[in-house]
């Protein structure tokens, strides 16, 4: 006797949080993020969605006991640095269900990854997950392949064949609604069809700005910043411009 998981519960708990387009792409990137990726690159058409990173990557054997684990805790698992990146991040994705966040908008997910000069690429379909009387008795057979350079690593998510209920939100909007729920570093960007994401993006009355040129590996996420009357803290601080805005409610 065991406990088994059904493929429907894809759609409780880790589909129904990330329905729209700015939610799914947004906790896709905070997985780069957490995989202390500098340069995040998201082009976005009408047909499908490709994310790059150049963050750690995967091997085949990482994503076996990482990626496919649904619901691991990388906070809690010995092999990591728990709330922290190898990089001394604050981990920020969602515990273990954030990289299904595609199945919120797509039917197919193709993850490629690279490191220590090996590519692992995967397929993953919707549908097909739908109909497995088990989740854990679903083969999946990746191809890997050998890269020609040992140190790049990163990773490209494409979606594809998006549900019929999602609606394509413009380039800016996609662009203000990363700006504002995802950090703000000096060593972390994000580009939207090749424009960069950033405080500018956010809509509203700028009432005024202080700027810090203090190299720290702290950070500040650019939602509190963006309140009135907040803290000015140079130590926290990193070579980026803290804008106060006046914005009106905002939702995606």
């Amino acid at each position: 006797m065991k406990f088994t998981v059904s493929p429907r519960l894809l759609d409780h708990f880790g589909v129904a949080m990330y329905n729209t387009v700015t939610k799914a792409i947004a906790e896709l990137c905070a997985n780069a993020y957490d995989a202390d990726a500098k340069i995040v690159k998201i082009n976005y058409t009408d047909s499908q969605i490709v994310i790059s990173d150049d963050g750690l990557g995967m091997t085949t054997s990482d994503m076996k006991e990482k990626y496919l684990h649904l619901g691991r805790d990388r906070r809690g698992d010995e092999s990591e640095n728990g709330e922290l990146t190898q990089s001394g991040r604050a981990v920020i994705g969602n515990k273990g269900i954030g990289k299904l966040a595609g199945f919120g908008i797509v039917q197919t997910m193709t993850i490629e990854t690279w490191k220590s000069g090996e590519k692992t690429r995967l397929t993953l379909d919707r549908d097909a997950l739908d109909t497995v009387e088990e989740l854990e008795s679903f083969d999946l057979q990746p191809t890997v392949t050998k890269v020609r350079s040992k140190t790049s690593s990163g990773t490209t998510i494409t979606l594809s064949d998006f549900l019929e209920e999602v609606k394509r939100p413009e380039d800016e909007v996609l662009r203000a609604y990363l700006a504002r729920h995802l950090p703000a570093r000096h060593d972390w960007q994000i580009f939207v069809n090749g424009v960069k994401c950033s405080p500018g993006s956010i809509p509203g009355k700028k009432l005024g700005s202080m700027t810090s040129s203090k190299d720290t590996a702290g950070c500040v996420g650019t939602t509190s910043l963006r309140t009135i009357g907040a803290v000015w803290n140079p130590a926290l601080a990193s070579e980026f411009e803290i804008v106060l805005f006046r914005t009106p409610a905002y939702s995606a």
